[in-house]
């Protein structure tokens, strides 16, 4: 083989010196260039793909700071809220529900006699009628309308006394 080699060798340079000098500046320029391109692809073949590979890892650091900033930013929004606004709408609304209902029993009550003004207007009262004589008044404690009565069955349940 290395014989068959060094017949092919010797016919091409035989081939090239039989050429014009013009041409054989271009079976030369071509030569280097060709050998240029693969010297620069065996070289630089393998930088390309460790700067492909770095670009790539800085892309991915740079995707993880935008994250990261993203939740920086969603945190730091949450965190200037304050936390117990829940709670405190939540008070408003049960103060003005209070407020309402103390204005319902307020008119509801109006009509109302205290057992003093009543014990007061009855004694009055009494006193205006002929043929009427207040023996005794006595103002006792309130009492519920509302209390346990024992059923038919034993168990308790609430009665109305009106």
């Amino acid at each position: 083989m290395n014989e068959r080699f060094q017949q092919q060798l010797d016919k091409t340079v035989k081939n090239i010196d039989s050429r014009s000098r013009a041409e054989k500046l271009t079976i030369l320029a071509v030569l280097l260039a060709v050998l240029v391109f693969v010297y620069l692809s065996i070289s630089f073949d393998p930088i390309r793909a460790e700067i492909a590979g770095v670009a790539g890892q800085i892309n991915s650091v740079n995707r993880q700071i935008a994250t990261q900033q993203s939740s920086y930013q969603s945190m730091f929004a949450a965190s200037q809220q304050d936390p117990n606004k829940f709670a405190n709408d939540r008070l408003a609304v049960i103060a003005r529900e209070q407020g309402r209902l103390d204005d319902e029993i307020s008119n509801l009550a109006g009509d109302l006699i205290s057992p003093t003004d009543m014990t007061r207007i009855l004694t009055s009262l009494l006193a205006r009628q002929s043929g009427l004589e207040l023996i005794r008044f006595e103002n006792k404690d309130a009492v519920p309308l509302r209390g346990e009565v024992s059923g038919a069955d034993g168990q308790a349940s609430t009665a109305h006394c009106f």
